[in-house]
């Protein structure tokens, strides 16, 4: 009878005890989803907000907004610092990361088309704030996107007749080569040299140096179709005008056309006895 009820029960008892712990572990899980739906139904209004930055700041970057969109960036990095390990914000870093790369597409682009000195220093300060590059090769880059604008300008140079072809070269290159080295040098003004220990002023005139040898191998190669006298001396007094505006800024190139011209006045001297 009663010992009987009393084996049974006790029997039963790690069953109940097992369930009523199931059961509690339940409901405590229970009130955890209850505590989260209420904190998000509280703040459903900066989730909201919080799901609407990837398309406010692919926005500002197709419009060109870039304190805005660099603004942006910065809070999502900062709420991915502290709160990494939450999904949606993984997701918004992870978007965050591809409107970056986006603009840094169109800063660069910016920066192979004609500009001015106050966009350059605007895109260049840009390129700092995304952190895209160290010093070394901010400046490499901004040169390359400069000497990529040149070679597509002088590229589009129509070349048939020599003796005009020869002055828009030259002037394309006076001004171009003017300008690089001016807004260089705004940019980048501190004296101390790059961060590899290479003085900024060696790297801007090794690019310098390359970009007149391509100068001076187009004029060499178009100057044997300038046949009469006047247009090669005309050409040549554009030059110098050319050579002594650079030299205001250290890129004297009269002194290395000289001897081409004179090999060229040579030419047509000798075409003209031999006529």
């Amino acid at each position: 009878g009663a010992a009987t009820l009393l084996e049974t029960l006790e029997a039963q008892l790690p069953d109940l005890k097992r369930g009523c712990d199931g059961f509690v572990k339940g409901a405590k899980e229970i009130a955890k989803a209850r505590a989260m739906n209420r904190t998000l139904m509280n703040n459903s209004g900066a989730v909201a907000e919080l799901l609407e930055v990837p398309k406010l700041l692919d926005a500002c970057v197709r419009n060109g907004h870039y304190d805005e969109a660099l603004d942006l960036e910065n809070f999502v990095a900062k709420m991915e610092a502290t709160h990494g390990d939450i999904a949606l914000v993984k997701r918004l870093a992870d978007e965050a990361r591809a409107s970056s790369a986006e603009m840094l597409r169109a800063l660069l682009a910016r920066l192979r088309v004609g500009i001015q000195l106050p966009e350059c220093l605007r895109m260049v300060g840009y390129l700092r704030r995304l952190s895209a590059y160290d010093e070394t090769t901010l400046r490499r880059t901004f040169l390359a996107c400069r000497e990529e604008y040149i070679a597509n300008t002088v590229g589009e140079l129509d070349d048939t007749n020599a003796y005009e072809y020869l002055k828009k070269l030259t002037d394309t290159h006076r001004v171009s080569l003017f300008d690089v080295v001016m807004q260089y040098r705004a940019i980048f003004s501190d004296e101390a040299g790059d961060d590899a220990g290479e003085d900024g002023g060696a790297l801007l005139y090794s690019w310098a140096t390359h970009r007149i040898s391509k100068y001076l191998d187009l004029v060499k190669a178009t100057l044997p179709r300038v046949y009469e006298g006047g247009a090669l001396a005309s050409v040549y007094e554009h030059c110098e005008y050319c050579g002594a505006s650079l030299a205001r800024v250290g890129l004297d190139t009269r002194p290395l056309l000289r001897p081409v011209f004179g090999d060229a006045a040579m030419a047509v001297f000798d075409a003209a006895l031999a006529s």
